[in-house]
């Protein structure tokens, strides 16, 4: 959980993820998996990230997720079994869809509404992934990492009530 609070800060900070930050996460999560030599759920943690990539790919090529919040949520194969990953996902995206559209809301976007819409709308007819940009998107983009950080305490808070 460390892992993500210190990434959590650093993209709240610097809207960055350090690469350092991943990698000394990814060791830290495969210590366990070689000291028991517990390879079968080691290639299952693997599969997971490789998924995760694979459902989060076209989210980073339209620009609505950094490499970093994606290299990140892969992390979590590691460090939580699925029942724990599921939620942790779910809280994440609640959290990310319900800031998104708080935003969106507050600053009065309806163009940007209308644009995501008809966005979604061309890519499927099209079947192609177009960069997603309407305005300056750098500045109205969400630090994902913050959220996911946050979504990560939720979890692990419920998992220690006995509630997950």
């Amino acid at each position: 959980m460390i892992i993500y609070l210190l990434a959590a800060f650093c993209d709240y900070r610097k809207r960055k993820i350090p690469n350092l930050l991943i990698v000394i996460g990814l060791l830290v999560g495969l210590i366990p998996f070689l000291c028991r030599e517990n390879y079968n759920i080691l290639l299952k943690a693997i599969s997971l990230s490789i998924v995760l990539v694979a459902l989060l790919f076209p989210f980073f090529m339209i620009g609505g997720l950094g490499a970093g919040d994606i290299k990140l949520i892969c992390l979590l194969p590691f460090f939580y079994n699925q029942s724990r990953l599921f939620g942790i996902v779910i809280v994440f995206g609640i959290i990310s869809a319900v800031v998104a559209i708080r935003r969106m809301i507050s600053t009065h976007s309806l163009v940007r509404i209308l644009y995501m819409k008809e966005y979604f709308i061309n890519s499927v007819y099209s079947g192609e992934l177009i960069p997603y940009a309407v305005g300056e998107t750098e500045v109205n983009t969400l630090s994902l990492g913050v959220y996911l950080g946050i979504a990560v305490s939720v979890v692990t808070a419920l998992s220690l009530c006995g509630v997950m």
